[in-house]
């Protein structure tokens, strides 16, 4: 790939981790892919910088991928907070990388889950 070289690995997190954490002017995450997951129950549980380093990766997301993590025994509820309230979960791993970088309102609104197992 030629171009620009990629940002260091901690930098490109926390932008991803910033953009994620978002919302759109309707409260729901302004990403569509984090719109998916969230809306049908998921939390935001890793981003990983330059999981996909393959061109069209670097070129779509900057090699950039997500874990989403679903919880069965929350699923219906966590849908339905997404959906009504606008809640969005996420880990302390992914709080923390968007933390420098949000508003104390964003941040403050949302919701701290645990890790998942194996996410420690």
């Amino acid at each position: 790939f030629e171009g620009p070289p990629a940002p260091p690995e901690e930098a490109l997190r926390g932008l991803a981790a910033q953009y994620l954490l978002s919302p759109a002017a309707d409260g729901a995450p302004m990403d569509p892919v984090a719109r998916f997951h969230v809306r049908n129950g998921a939390s935001v549980a890793r981003v990983n910088a330059m999981a996909n380093p393959s061109h069209r990766g670097r070129k779509e997301s900057g090699g950039v991928m997500v874990n989403y993590s679903y919880d069965l025994a929350t699923l219906d509820e966590n849908h339905e907070r997404s959906v009504l309230d606008k809640e969005l979960r996420a880990t302390p791993e992914v709080l923390a990388l968007a933390e420098p970088r949000l508003d104390p309102a964003t941040l403050a609104a949302v919701k701290r889950v645990p890790a998942p197992p194996g996410f420690d």
